[in-house]
């Protein structure tokens, strides 16, 4: 009996081995055994997925997480082959789910306003042909907000949109480099102009160079 068990022992771990020097003959084989037994294997396969339904995503899931970067290959090359069709069928349905949709886009709109901002920032810079606008992202945006602790570069008040310093319609990039926190007031105020050239005496830009720590503390 004992003699039998370390028989069959030793016969899996022997399988084992040669399953993984001869990998392509056993995928060969499985492939064979699937299309001579196609129905029987979608039977099989069905029942163990109703019956193990966490089996099943926790292995998906683990699969997903290894094959990142070929799943998201895959989805570009797929998009980029079926990308009329693709779109038409998103047409088909934003149509019969207009209210649906729109209803949708308000509750998140609501929901991450940070994103909405920085999305619009992008999109803005993308139409006007801005050099960075596919670099900056909104983790971009906001290390430059913390880096101003959320308050105007020009008067330091509370932050409320994010302004390019040297105005994209002058020229000006969408780079992290060129994006400080602003007011509307300020925002409003400073337009398309250019600090320091345009805005006189009015503001003292040298002394708003720099972020609220070299200035000193600001009051909430």
């Amino acid at each position: 009996m004992v003699l039998s068990i370390k028989i069959k022992e030793y016969q899996k771990e022997y399988q084992k081995k040669w399953a993984i020097l001869n990998r392509e003959k056993v995928r060969a084989s499985s492939k064979r055994y699937y299309w001579n037994h196609r129905e029987k294997e979608l039977l099989r396969n069905s029942i163990y997925k109703k019956t193990h339904p966490e089996v099943i995503r926790r292995n998906g899931n683990n699969w997903n997480f290894l094959h990142r970067q070929f799943r998201l290959d895959a989805a570009k090359k797929r998009y980029v082959q079926k990308k009329t069709h693709i779109a038409a069928i998103g047409r088909v349905y934003h149509a019969k789910n207009k209210l649906k949709r729109n209803a949708a886009t308000r509750e998140w709109q609501k929901k991450n306003p940070e994103r909405v901002l920085a999305l619009c920032n992008r999109r803005r810079a993308q139409k006007m042909g801005a050099s960075g606008w596919g670099y900056t992202t909104e983790q971009h945006i906001r290390w430059r907000w913390e880096m101003w602790g959320g308050r105007c570069y020009l008067c330091g008040g509370k932050a409320e949109a994010t302004d390019h310093v040297f105005p994209l319609s002058k020229g000006g990039s969408h780079f992290p480099a060129n994006l400080r926190p602003i007011c509307n007031k300020c925002n409003n105020f400073k337009s398309n102009k250019i600090p320091k050239f345009d805005f006189g005496e009015e503001f003292d830009w040298t002394k708003q160079m720099r972020p609220q720590e070299i200035q000193g503390e600001l009051s909430p």
